[in-house]
């Protein structure tokens, strides 16, 4: 959190008297990061003190230098690893397993088609039974 964003946080909430928040006026790690406690605690003064004297005497530097070292390892160790796979495999060529889309596309298709089929075939010959019955009757009369 910026010294700006604090600012403007604290002025927000000194606006509301009754807030229950304490606000802490530095940055342990540059990002999100914040400890709530309420607002008057008995602990807040000691945990003041313990932050104060880890930034001052260096911990939290050198905590931070080290997550990023590790961080930055960790990545430059997945690129390579990623890199020499890469490498060794080459180009793979498709089997069922990456075409079975298509293949559930084309069957849906192909059922699609056959309940059509099916729809036809009932309608013209109920159609026809219904024109036929219809005609005979005509011809009766």
């Amino acid at each position: 959190m910026s010294f700006s964003s604090i600012t403007s946080l604290s002025l927000s909430l000194s606006l509301f008297s009754s807030t229950q928040v304490h606000i802490a006026r530095e940055d342990f790690f540059p990002g999100g990061f914040g400890w709530a406690f309420p607002k008057n605690s008995p602990y807040l003064i000691k945990f003041d003190k313990l932050f104060q004297r880890l930034i001052e005497s260096g911990v939290v530097e050198k905590w931070m230098d080290d997550l990023i070292q590790l961080s930055a390892s960790a990545s430059k160790e997945k690129q390579e690893v990623g890199a020499a796979a890469a490498e060794v495999e080459g180009p793979r060529a498709f089997t069922v397993y990456h075409l079975q889309g298509i293949f559930l596309f084309t069957g849906g298709g192909m059922f699609l088609a056959l309940l059509a089929l099916v729809g036809e075939v009932l309608m013209v010959r109920f159609s026809a039974r219904t024109h036929h019955s219809a005609a005979l009757s005509l011809a009766n009369h």
